[in-house]
């Protein structure tokens, strides 16, 4: 449970300010995060799955960023658009679904209506989860 607090703190410190002058407390989040379940990939120990619920108010957006393990996501409710470097945002409306690979640069965000998501990350135990990129 606690590596799913650190997740959710780590996700939201990413989201709302890279400001270091805040690093020694956690910015608000501008969404909720609510730790579902992780546990480790009975396949290989060094790696777990982590699902979050993730509800999105209107007109946020995460920061350019990558994971280190694969990113698998279904919109409940609303709306989110994501886009990868170097290729054409796309929105993904409810009951649909979205992927990113381990590394892949992307970053995600609302349009004018709320949105909620179920977020499924098969990481690398002892990384960050998520890693901002500058562009």
């Amino acid at each position: 449970m606690r590596r799913t607090m650190l997740i959710a703190w780590v996700v939201a410190a990413a989201v709302t300010s890279l400001d270091p002058s805040l690093a020694q407390q956690p910015p608000a989040p501008p969404y909720k995060i609510t730790p579902l379940v992780s546990a480790p990939l009975s396949a290989d120990p060094s790696k777990e799955t982590v699902v979050v619920r993730v509800d999105w108010p209107a007109n946020v957006s995460t920061p350019w960023h990558t994971h280190p393990g694969d990113e698998y996501a279904t919109v409940l409710e609303g709306s989110l658009i994501t886009q990868r470097e170097g290729e054409e945002a796309k929105t993904i409306g409810a009951g649909q679904s979205y992927n990113h690979p381990a590394g892949v640069v992307h970053v995600a965000r609302t349009g004018d209506q709320p949105a909620t998501s179920i977020n499924i990350f098969v990481v690398e135990k002892g990384k960050p989860f998520l890693v901002p990129v500058k562009k």
